[in-house]
């Protein structure tokens, strides 16, 4: 939350004297003139000191975020595509800038952002979503300082270069595959032309529609694959190449390179003559016109293979066979002469300003002089620029003087680097500068691991040590020290601080689509920055990251279920075997690696922590089969699981839960008599006719402070935890229709309506108007038994809408979309076992309560629901709730809203037992404030106070040593936010902003003050006494 810190120091003094003005009865009594001097000089001093400490104060007090922005929290703005596939340099010509984009006319979902980004260090200048849905392809194209984008849709927009607003936007038809193009005419005029199937639209810079030209009449099946950029005849004729292509995206016969007259809206001429090259394996989203001095090449590559081929726009002349998996543009001399070395690199560029050729191979930079006689370079400096799993999407050039040329590298891992390359004559010296992860934009899973351990490995260890470190003299003499080098060691001592509070946190963040792991500090001098990165084999279906360990046998205090560990289990499944890492999530040291061999798909990973030969974090994997791998297959580790199974009292159980069937599958695991592992299902529920939209679990290390809540009587409340305990969001199907008398009672007369959801109750609508029918569904599940323990429905709910769900103690808070009202409706459960009355818990009785919990016995795992819906001002797109060390501080619920703020709200505004009518003295007591549906948005509420951090999927929070203060990350979209926040306000730490000079110079002050006050007063005494 957002504080308004204020430091104010007061410096106050009393004195004493004779009021009458007459001598005492000793000699030590002052007389009324002295001790009016003395007041005076003595009062002086403090006016000064107090002046003097509030002049100081005043320029320190700072206002809303003005002392901790950047510096307890950090934003990482990417471009929002992983991969870079489209580059247009310096689109308003100073060279200071380009935009990318994920889009360069191939087919499936794109990203749907382009970015424009400062070529001096990789910054995004600006950001934008151009596709009007989710999961939309896109095509993009730049001409006349505006950016031309057209997603499946069929939407065609112009954005301005500089600021990027939308000039205009234009319907052209829908398009699975979209592709847009830039060209020019004889008098430099500016069109976008832009495919919508078969449908050829050209549109003028301005917005205005030139005409159409269909590609029927080369073929009835053939579609427009390639414009060339410019007009290559005086007459206006557009050249542009179409053909036609199979499913598999490759092309069935040699395209047509054809004239269009787009004015007339006819094909003017068409020719194939030269294209045979252009069939056979040929992927048509490989083709590209490119230029070659004064004119224009149509390039094409294989979709296997490193195969090239190019041709001229008069199709007349082919060049030869290059093997070149990426290319840039080249000069024809480039192409049909040095075929031998272009094919010795991955990535290669022409500077024509430097007649200088770069190619980039893997962990080498090459460098000829001259296309002819391609004398080469002797090149120096930076070399090993990519990875030898990674694969080059795209090689652009940047910029190009006569000594200098910089290139951008963009990686499948998402990887973007700016390679600088100085020329010298005969010799060249090779730089990074800059390198962007780009493929944190695609981050799926997150954990946070304490960077702050000296040395020990388990929670006991670590407590003990920052107890100690915590305690009054170690904090009194911490602050001595800080008091001393204030001035020439204010970093180093800030860096301590923030070990000793357990602020420094690694964020270990996975993205699948990347195929890579990214250790992230996010305290001290380099926070926000890349520790370190580990390759994933790209080759995989999917990875995750497992930390923790089963759940505890007590839940008195939470589920107990995290470890201290840094040791993080990273697998990666294969189609026979399932590789694995064990990783130090704090420096990305690999301790240990191997793969274990499988005989059918995974369905659940399970966590343990045990002491294993390789790696202490394990796991169990349940496959399709039931069967069961032990990862690593470590002896130990399995000796290890089989003796923690066996001193549960009732067994070890797991669950399934399978999306495309709908239901949630409780499984047991027993170890064997030969040390293997084997599952049994042992319960099932299935939610027939509805698809699961939403998922929660737990928190595995949320602290649970206090097992009930004391309401305003002195009654007791007790909270039911259930540590088996998902939330499963459903919604209706709009597939599934039955026959009967459910299903006729909720139709119209003579229509067949849908099946009626269990736990909806029976209410026959009236025949004039259309059932109220819920289409969304809360279903509380017990993973054990597999039984629902709660069910709540709503009605008129988006089920296209993205819907948030968590838990937290015992509360379930989730948000969907009101289809009828287009509003966001927050809905709040909260759990609870029963309630103790005030007068039944005394010194002489206490009430009978069971001191464990099973989910077997039905009714002790029962608990009583209460809910309250709510509507929230904003659409929201992620949840999360604050977690603190010891669970004292109150627990703020957080907002990721599509606006791109996040705010933390006080769980009680949520609370379910606010009353409707007037409160009463006991609510009052309590802290509740009457019902109000809408939950209002106070910006002092906001974590992210200014900045923008757009597409926010996951929140997770973490605790420090100190319990006012818990630590949050936001990712999931093309941003990453993280802040540390005060729940319950910072009441055991001094702000940021504390001045500790000004402190120590006010201390410092009253003493020689109260000392020369102390020495006056003992003068004047001793001078009154010999007068």
């Amino acid at each position: 939350s957002i504080v308004a810190h204020q430091h104010q120091h007061q410096v106050t003094g009393t004195t004493n004297a004779d009021a009458d003005g007459k001598k005492g009865y000793n000699d030590h009594i002052l007389t009324a003139s002295q001790s009016t001097r003395m007041k005076f000089r003595s009062g002086a001093l403090s006016a000064i000191a107090s002046a003097a400490c509030l002049a100081a104060t005043t320029t320190t007090t700072q206002a809303i975020y003005a002392e901790d922005a950047g510096k307890i929290d950090f934003l990482i703005a990417t471009p929002g595509h992983s991969v870079t596939r489209f580059v247009h340099p310096s689109p308003t010509g100073d060279g200071d800038s380009f935009i990318t984009s994920d889009s360069a006319g191939q087919s499936g979902p794109t990203s749907c952002y382009v970015a424009k980004r400062s070529t001096q260090d990789g910054s995004v200048l600006w950001r934008r979503n151009v596709c009007t849905q989710a999961g939309q392809s896109h095509a993009v194209a730049v001409a006349d300082e505006r950016v031309f984008t057209v997603d499946s849709s069929g939407i065609l927009k112009a954005w301005s270069t500089s600021d990027a607003q939308l000039d205009w936007e234009a319907k052209i038809g829908d398009t699975g595959n979209p592709k847009a193009w830039t060209f020019t005419d004889a008098n430099k005029k500016s069109y976008v032309a832009a495919a919508a199937g078969q449908t050829l639209i050209v549109i003028s810079s301005s917005g205005q529609t030139v005409g159409t030209v269909s590609a029927s009449s080369v073929s009835s099946d053939a579609q427009w694959l390639e414009v060339l950029p410019v007009t290559t005849a005086s007459n206006g004729l557009v050249q542009a190449l179409a053909g036609t292509v199979g499913e598999d995206g490759l092309l069935k016969k040699k395209p047509t390179l054809v004239e269009l007259d787009i004015s007339a809206q006819s094909l003017v001429t068409s020719s194939s003559s030269g294209l045979g090259h252009f069939k056979g394996n040929l992927s048509a989203d490989s083709i590209h016109a490119m230029q070659v001095g004064d004119s224009w090449q149509i390039a094409a590559r294989a979709s296997e293979g490193s195969e090239a081929f190019a041709f001229g726009v008069d199709a007349s002349n082919v060049s030869e066979n290059i093997p070149m998996s990426v290319w840039g543009k080249l000069t024809s001399d480039v192409y049909s002469i040095n075929a031998d070395k272009a094919g010795s690199f991955s990535a290669a560029t022409y500077c024509d300003a430097a007649d200088v050729m770069v190619g980039v191979n893997f962990g080498s930079v090459e460098a000829w002089k001259g296309t002819n006689a391609m004398e080469a370079l002797s090149v120096t400096g930076e070399t090993n620029i990519i990875g030898a799993d990674d694969e080059l999407t795209s090689a652009t050039l940047l910029s190009c003087s006569a000594n200098q040329l910089t290139m951008l590298l963009s990686t499948e891992s998402g990887t973007a680097t700016a390679l600088r390359l100085d020329v010298d004559g005969s010799s060249a010296k090779s730089g990074i500068a800059w390198t962007k992860e780009d493929g944190l934009s695609t981050i799926s899973t997150a954990i946070m691991l304490d960077g702050s351990h000296i040395g020990s490995d388990d929670l006991v260890g670590e407590e003990a040590a920052l107890l100690n470190r915590l305690s009054f003299s170690s904090r009194l003499s911490s602050q001595f020290t800080d008091l001393t080098t204030a001035v020439s060691a204010r970093l180093t001592q800030s860096n301590k601080k923030d070990h000793a509070f357990g602020f420094v946190k690694i964020a270990v963040l996975l993205s699948q689509s990347s195929h890579r792991v990214w250790g992230l500090d996010t305290a001290g001098p380099n926070r926000g920055n890349i520790k370190w990165t580990i390759d994933l084999p790209k080759s995989a279906k999917w990875h995750t990251m497992v930390h923790g360990t089963k759940s505890s046998k007590s839940a008195a205090h939470g589920i107990n279920g995290g470890t201290h560990s840094r040791e993080i289990l990273v697998l990666s499944a294969q189609e026979e075997q399932i590789d694995w890492k064990c990783i130090d999530g704090t420096d990305g040291d690999i301790h240990a690696e191997g793969s274990v061999a499988i005989a059918s798909p995974v369905i659940q990973i399970v966590p343990f922590y045990g002491s294993g030969e390789f790696c202490r974090q394990g796991a169990l994997a349940l496959h399709s089969d039931m069967s069961i791998s032990a990862i690593p297959n470590d002896n130990k580790l399995k000796e290890d699981i089989a003796g923690d199974m066996t001193e549960l009292e009732n067994g070890f159980f797991s669950h399934v839960v399978r999306r495309e069937d709908s239901k949630l599958e409780s499984v047991q695991i027993k170890p064997s008599s030969d040390g293997a592992f084997v599952g049994f299902p042992v319960g099932q529920t299935a939610f027939a006719g509805e698809k699961i939209v939403g998922l929660s679990y737990p928190v595995r290390d949320e602290i649970v402070q206090r097992m009930s809540t004391t309401l305003g009587d002195n009654s007791l409340l007790l909270k039911y935890i259930n540590p088996h305990l998902v939330a499963i969001v459903t919604v209706a199907s709009n597939e599934l229709t039955v026959e009967g008398d459910i299903s006729s009672s909720m139709s119209k007369k003579n229509g067949t309506g849908k099946r009626k959801p269990v736990g909806v109750t029976n209410e026959t609508p009236s025949a004039s108007e259309p059932p109220n029918t819920p289409n969304l569904f809360v279903n509380l599940v017990d993973t054990v038994t597999g039984r629902i323990i709660h069910r709540t429905s709503h009605i008129n709910a988006d089920t296209a809408a993205p819907v948030s769900v968590i838990i937290s103690e015992n509360w379930v808070i989730y948000t969907f979309v009101n289809q009828k009202s287009r509003r966001t409706e927050l809905g709040v459960l909260t759990m609870h076992e029963g309630m103790i009355d005030s007068k039944s818990l005394t010194a002489f009785s206490t009430p009978e309560q069971a001191s464990s919990f099973s989910s077997f016995n039905t009714k002790e795992s029962k608990p009583v629901v209460l809910s309250k819906l709510y509507t929230f001002p904003k659409a929201v797109t992620a949840l999360g709730a604050t977690a603190t060390r010891d669970g004292i501080s109150a627990r703020n619920i957080m907002f990721a809203t599509a606006d791109g703020k996040i705010t933390s709200i006080p769980r009680q505004m949520l609370e379910t037992r606010r009353p409707s009518g007037e409160l009463k003295p006991a609510e009052k007591t309590e802290g509740l404030v009457q019902y109000m549906e809408l939950i209002p948005m106070v910006p002092l509420m906001t974590l992210t106070y200014n900045k923008t951090v757009e597409g926010v999927q996951n929140i997770i929070s973490v605790h420090t040593g100190l319990e006012s203060q818990s630590l949050v990350l936001a990712f999931g979209g093309p941003d990453i936010f993280f802040t540390r926040t005060s729940p319950t306000k910072g009441f055991d730490l001094l702000p940021e902003s504390f001045s500790h000079t000004l402190v120590s110079i006010v201390t410092v002050g009253i003493l020689v003050v109260l000392a020369v006050v102390k020495t006056m007063s003992a003068k004047k005494t001793i001078k009154q006494g010999w007068v």
